[in-house]
């Protein structure tokens, strides 16, 4: 028996169904490995006892203790203890895209969520259906987690998992963060030495920076709270030293990429259907414990700045172009606008500008940027979406390192005139200076700016920071004009 186990005080703990006797933890003498897991095979039938175990509670008090059943409670012969993922967020990207991978790749899922009310709909159902790449799945036996209310619990799954995935939005990071540090920092007390990988599929801003060489740290944050999270459990500064090792040698933290339109199916409150053929979901390999995922659509890739700028201006960029063309053309849905053949033609010369550009700055293969072409017009002509939604919040669409600037900006360094970004630039403009208010509240040009060319240039130069010198200021200016042009 471990040296952790030994100095862990043993009582009865209450779990699911049954408890730990103190009998059943003496009797780990001999251990066998399985999974993540040591689990007694020497004396003690625990075959039969495990049985009576929860699989899926552990217990909700925060003593060492109380994560006992972790450990203990693996209904043996019918879990696979080596593929046990838990997924942070039951919203339409957690449930909808991501856990349809992981269950095909016979992971077992434990949802972790903060909607009560979601969770109470999803067990009364225990299933739900995913359409995605054109085939309809039922993904059933649902086991699902308060991560507030129940964060004892939470934390026991942690213990268990081989994997933890994330879907809950950048800003909510920090937030779970002292949660995934408590499994993490009981996970080295109870000293085990398998990788734990986080896998983050998040859509984090993607900042450029030093000329497009990288981009600014996406996890900075969540390691913040990660780690002032841990210090709070640490006794000593000889455990701190331990808990940095363990986390160095066995912790992965690694940035995932998706591209996920997802809605409602048929108008159902839990089905979801993902739009697009041929998913796949880079994943940093800088970050990453282990040499696979275990998921054939995650893949580990190197370079992942590159790859994230790539998503940024080669994926984001034409959603939004398309949207802000549909606008100004008095079209309102992005399927139709795809449709028209103005637009179309500019969506096609604008991904040649970034795929060109692209290539020029990190190498990537014609088969690289191609696909995302491939992809995104896919998307397009099978996902009815609003231009509202999809250009919805233009002010930091259009910001100088965000999708259309950026792209325009990545363009002109590597000697590429980006004539077609630059239509969807200043269809950007338009849309913010004409959307109504009901459609779109994320517009807010100051009220003292109300003259026409006030507010043209208030957005160039406040916040497009396209000044009058600058080369893309005036292809912008100039494709504005048209566009008023063609609408009077």
């Amino acid at each position: 028996m471990s040296t952790i186990l030994k100095n862990i005080p043993i009582n009865p703990v209450s779990a699911y169904c049954g408890s730990i006797p103190p009998s059943l933890l003496a009797g780990i003498r001999e251990r066998r490995h399985l999974g993540s897991l040591w689990i007694d095979r020497n004396g003690t039938d625990l075959s039969r006892r495990a049985k009576q175990l929860v699989l899926e509670k552990a217990c909700d008090i925060r003593e060492q203790a109380a994560f006992l059943p972790a450990i203990a409670s693996i209904e043996l012969g019918s879990v696979d203890a080596e593929k046990k993922a838990v997924q942070f967020g039951a919203g339409a990207i957690g449930r909808g895209f991501l856990a349809p991978f992981i269950a095909q790749a016979g992971f077992r899922i434990s949802f972790l969520d903060a909607d009560q009310a979601l969770i109470d709909t999803l067990r009364a159902s225990d299933c739900y259906y995913v359409n995605i790449d054109g085939k309809e799945q039922t993904i059933s036996d649902l086991h699902l987690l308060n991560s507030v209310a129940q964060k004892g619990a939470a934390v026991a799954e942690i213990i268990r998992a081989s994997m933890i995935t994330t879907s809950v939005g950048p800003k909510v990071l920090p937030r779970i963060a002292p949660t995934i540090a408590e499994g993490v920092f009981r996970r080295m007390l109870f000293g085990i030495d398998a990788n734990l990988n986080i896998i983050f599929l998040e859509n984090m801003p993607v900042t450029p920076v030093n000329d497009f060489k990288g981009i600014e740290d996406q996890l900075a944050e969540f390691r913040t709270s990660f780690f002032d999270a841990a210090s709070a459990l640490i006794l000593n500064s000889s455990q701190e030293t331990l808990f940095l090792d363990y986390v160095k040698r066995h912790i992965g933290m690694a940035r995932a990429i998706g591209h996920y339109p997802t809605g409602l199916l048929m108008g159902s409150p839990l089905d979801i259907s993902v739009a697009g053929h041929g998913h796949f979901i880079p994943v940093d390999a800088k970050g990453f414990k282990g040499r696979r995922t275990g998921v054939p659509q995650m893949k580990l890739a190197q370079g992942y700045d590159a790859l994230a700028m790539q998503k940024l201006f080669a994926f984001n960029m034409p959603h939004a172009l398309v949207a802000y063309l549909g606008f100004a053309n008095g079209i309102l849905g992005t399927d139709k606008a795809m449709g028209a053949t103005e637009i179309r033609t500019v969506f096609e010369g604008a991904m040649k500008e970034i795929e060109s550009a692209l290539t020029r700055q990190f190498g990537f293969s014609e088969a690289q940027t191609k696909v995302y072409r491939t992809h995104t017009a896919s998307i397009f002509e099978e996902y009815k979406d609003s231009v509202f939604r999809v250009g919805g919040d233009p002010f930091r669409k259009l910001a100088p390192n965000d999708r259309m600037i950026g792209a325009a900006r990545l363009c002109l360094m590597t000697g590429i005139r980006p004539e077609n970004i630059a239509k969807g630039i200043a269809a950007g403009i338009f849309y913010a200076i004409n959307v109504r208010p009901e459609n779109d509240k994320t517009v807010s040009i100051p009220s003292d700016v109300t003259e026409p060319e006030d507010k043209l240039q208030y957005m160039l130069q406040v916040v497009c920071r396209l000044m009058p010198d600058d080369e893309l200021y005036t292809m912008v200016l100039n494709s504005y004009r048209d566009i008023v042009k063609s609408r009077s």
